[in-house]
């Protein structure tokens, strides 16, 4: 068969593929979607994937086919030499112009984004037909010499036929864009399992790679003369030396993502390849087929292990089983399989990487905070970890990334269990399984699979804190009334002051519209709510109450006072009433008032008729200052005095408010580890910035905590949406501790409350490689 023939036959079987595809890819996420919607904590989210399943159920028919033809369409032009991603027009006029919607650029953002998804996750199956492609393309001109182009079953290819396919859909935008983010993530999967199906044909059929061609850089900037090596960039090429010793300032760079005096170390004898490429540089001058066929090696080990990690077999893996069943520390794998990886592979930053993982692990895996089960868990991702290392050095450069995210906070948050077998870290520790279980089965090896886990954790912990919060419903309600309460009093209060004081009016009304007033209005909202009848007659009198107090210059305008009096005394009665307001209070108020009503009938008295505007603004004021925005009170209202939570609410939620404190708080005569032995180095003293320490808090998060005269580890179950209240469960005393901001912020200062943590556990990791290598630095010296 000729090679023509062959590619024909190549396309055929695609084309013929592409239905099997798009319903593989369309299970998958009418899957997700499912587990989505029954896992939903809002009813508003369980409402989306609802519709977008829906959606999906009733077009699937319609989507299969758009996707098949489209494929199809876009496949003809791929061979025809028309690239489907091709953003150059024939030819621009200008009355032909038009803006581009947000809509598109949206869309092929994500495409794009996709298309990468897709090249990370096959990129060796990708590079392989890519290869074989041009084997069989050899005779055609337009492709010959350009792997990329001469594949026309590129991800660009199947990216933009899902783009096609699913804006065939009658769906808005917004659900558009999620139909395309999910289809993309179920895509990336099923593509790196299709381009090895077609290698696997070609292969049969004897087509092997094309050789490719010594890599060209292309034009450059004028040439500069290479900078002599530095001390650092000499040391570089040593980092992994022939002894297999680490250097400590490669490490760092590493672990810091600063390895250009490394690429400089090892470019300076490579002519034009020092300006090249990090990996160019450290692969020294060879093929692209050379590096290729290293690249590939390494693969292949990674393959196989981690085969080993998913089915448990193999010696090491074994071993490590084993280990664990008889209670023995958990087994480094990758030091088990190091020599055979550092085999697979000559390029010093591939091996660097290596041994950085290797190191790292150790401490993870030694670290006498962990439970067991935690530490066996952890170990099971070594394998996928190096595989994302190896081509992210974001693992280690950056705090932010989701694997470093996604590991600390499985440690921060399973360090507050001291006891497996409690229910609470069973629950928590089965959960983990199998969250290790999908990433060792993952398809893609990218940042994404643990950003997803991270999002899956942090919704596992919601849920639980949420069941914690229904448990203690009635004291969480008490102290949301009680922050509402105060900062909405306390900024009515305010506002209502700031209108009132360049008033003419007797000192008394001020005081009881700032006060009293502003009471009432605050009592209405949190029982009736903002848009009840109630709370708008009582803003409505606020606003009568100034009006009827200005003097009265007219007949008419003393006709309408005394109509309606009546109601406004009634009125001011139904309020006083709402806040219990002292009946000789009300007394005095009223006295006073009748005496103010008198003048203005007689048209003296010291408001005048030109302040009427002003009961107006007061309406307006408050009808603004009832929706305070979450989250930007903190500052105005963290130091509130007055904590107003009337006894019952006090004694339901268990709070502790700073005065409940002794004045001479000293420290705990005990240190934590003396009643809990599985925490090995808790911090030893105050925090330097409580209110830092306090903000930075999530629910779910640990503190030790010395209460009612013994140590305990508790966790923030819920705070307020002010951070005035915080609601921890503990070991102690049966029920909740509700604390007030300023009295968590005693407690910090005096050491009654510290972080279970001083560090979180990936720092705690990079610390111990920089301490170990130190140590064998001076050892050496």
């Amino acid at each position: 068969m000729s090679q023509t023939d062959l590619f024909r036959q190549c396309i055929d079987a695609a084309l013929s593929d592409s239905d099997d595809l798009i319903r593989r890819v369309a299970k998958q996420v009418v899957e997700t979607f499912q587990t989505h919607a029954e896992s939903a904590l809002s009813s508003r989210d369980r409402q989306h994937y609802s519709d977008l399943l829906m959606v999906l159920r009733q077009a699937e028919g319609d989507l299969v086919r758009a996707f098949v033809d489209q494929f199809s369409t876009l496949l003809q032009q791929e061979i025809q030499g028309k690239p489907a991603a091709s953003t150059q027009p024939a030819e621009y006029r200008m009355d032909e112009l038009s803006l581009v919607r947000d809509e598109s650029v949206q869309e092929d953002v994500e495409v794009s984004q996709l298309i990468r998804m897709i090249e990370s996750g096959a990129e060796w199956e990708i590079r392989d037909l890519n290869a074989r492609m041009e084997s069989l393309r050899q005779k055609d001109k337009a492709s010959a010499g350009d792997l990329a182009r001469a594949n026309p079953l590129r991800p660009e290819v199947f990216g933009r036929s899902l783009q096609r396919a699913l804006g065939s859909l009658d769906v808005d935008h917004t659900a558009r864009l999620a139909l395309l983010r999910a289809f993309g993530v179920a895509m990336t999967s099923a593509l790196k399992e299709t381009y090895h199906a077609y290698n696997g044909r070609l292969e049969a059929a004897h087509i092997s790679p094309a050789r490719y061609a010594v890599r060209t850089s292309g034009p450059r900037s004028p040439a500069r003369a290479a900078p002599a090596p530095s001390q650092d960039a000499a040391t570089a090429g040593a980092a992994v030396g022939a002894d297999g010793t680490l250097s400590l300032e490669e490490v760092q760079r590493l672990l810091q993502g600063s390895m250009q005096s490394l690429m400089q170390g090892h470019a300076a004898g490579f002519g034009a390849h020092a300006a090249g490429s990090l990996d160019e540089a450290l692969a020294g001058p060879q093929s692209t087929f050379g590096q290729a066929m290293q690249t590939a090696m390494l693969r292949s080990a990674l393959d196989r292990l981690t085969q080993a990690n998913r089915l448990g077999v193999g010696e090491g893996f074994t071993q490590a089983a084993e280990r664990f069943a008889a209670g023995g520390p958990p087994l480094n794998i990758i030091e088990h399989y190091r020599q055979e990886l550092q085999a697979a592979t000559s390029r010093p930053l591939e091996r660097l990487t290596i041994d950085v993982v290797s190191l790292m692990f150790d401490h993870i895996l030694a670290d006498p905070r962990l439970l067991p089960r935690v530490r066996a868990a952890l170990g099971r991702l070594q394998i996928p970890i190096l595989r994302l290392a190896l081509a992210d050095a974001g693992v280690f450069s950056s705090r932010n990334h989701p694997t470093r995210k996604l590991i600390n906070r499985i440690a921060s948050y399973s360090a507050g269990y001291v006891n497996a077998e409690d229910a609470a870290a069973s629950g928590f520790l089965d959960w983990l399984d199998g969250m290790v279980e999908s990433v060792v089965n993952a398809d893609s090896e990218t940042e994404e699979v643990y950003a997803l886990q991270l999002e899956r954790l942090d919704a596992w912990i919601a849920h639980r804190t949420a069941l914690t919060q229904e448990s203690e419903r009635e004291a969480v309600e008490a102290l949301r009334r009680a922050e509402f309460r105060s900062v909405l009093g306390a900024a009515l209060s305010r506002h209502v002051s700031s209108l009132l004081d360049h008033l003419d009016i007797d000192d008394y009304l001020k005081e009881f519209m700032r006060g009293a007033w502003t009471s009432v209005l605050v009592e209405s909202v949190l029982g009736h709510g903002e848009n009840a009848e109630a709370t708008l007659a009582f803003k409505q009198a606020g606003s009568d109450l100034l009006w009827s107090v200005q003097a009265k210059t007219s007949e008419p305008q003393r006709k309408d006072l005394l109509h309606r009096l009546p109601g406004l005394v009634r009125r001011l009665e139904e309020g006083l009433a709402l806040i219990d307001w002292p009946q000789e209070q009300r007394t005095s108020f009223f006295s006073s008032l009748m005496r103010t009503h008198a003048q203005a009938i007689r048209g003296e008295g010291a408001a005048t008729t030109g302040q009427a505007a002003d009961a107006f603004l007061l309406q307006n004021e408050w009808e603004r200052l009832l929706r305070i925005p979450q989250g930007q009170t903190q500052p105005q209202f963290g130091a509130l005095d007055d904590v107003r939570l009337p006894e019952e609410d006090r004694q339901r939620s268990g709070l502790i408010d700073a005065l409940d404190l002794q004045l001479d708080l000293s420290a705990p005569a005990t240190s934590p580890e003396m009643h809990q032995g599985a925490d090995a180095s808790p911090v030893q003293q105050a925090i330097d910035d409580p209110l830092a320490f306090i903000d930075s808090l999530q629910e779910g998060h640990w503190v030790h905590w010395h209460l009612q005269g013994q140590w305990t580890r508790a966790q923030l179950a819920w705070h307020s949406p002010q951070g005035m209240f915080f609601m921890f469960t503990s070991r102690v005393g049966g029920q909740a501790h509700s604390l007030t901001r300023r009295a968590f912020e005693r407690l910090l200062r005096s050491g009654h409350i510290l972080p279970l943590e001083d560090k979180n556990l990936m720092d705690r990791a990079v610390e111990g490689v920089y301490s170990g290598l130190r140590q064998r630095a001076r050892e050496a010296a």
